[in-house]
């Protein structure tokens, strides 16, 4: 593991980050932060309807989004990032902590998808036979 100092003007592994800076304040700090950390946080409101592995993946999109969303605010919509893995010259991109509990997040969030439980009719199908 290095720790390798980097600001991020774009999105994960700096996706986007060649946009000019009005598209990429509209499509980090607004449409892909704002809008997606509010209906995350709308769905974690909503908790009592959904599985205490989706509430967690929730949680960590959006905690993971809240963070990314005040660098952004808070350093000229750029991120700071500062994590590098690999062994010898087989290296991934430079990331932080925000971003791990994004993709993890995420990653629980599809990896659970399949195993969700059926939500039930909201009429019994056996009275209208």
């Amino acid at each position: 593991m290095r720790l390798q100092y980097a600001l991020n003007p774009g999105g994960f592994l700096s996706l986007g980050g060649a946009l000019p800076e009005s598209w990429r304040f509209w499509c980090f700090s607004i449409a892909s932060s704002g809008v997606m950390l509010a209906f995350a946080g709308l769905l974690l409101a909503r908790g009592k309807s959904m599985t205490p592995t989706a509430f967690v993946a929730l949680a960590l999109v959006l905690g993971g989004g809240i963070g990314n969303l005040i660098d952004r605010w808070t350093q000229n919509g750029l991120v700071t990032d500062f994590l590098n893995l690999g062994i010898g010259p087989v290296r991934t991109g430079i990331f932080n902590i925000a971003d791990m509990a994004l993709c993890l997040g995420a990653l629980i969030l599809i990896a659970s998808y399949p195993h969700a439980p059926k939500p039930k009719p909201a009429i019994d199908e056996t009275l209208l036979s």
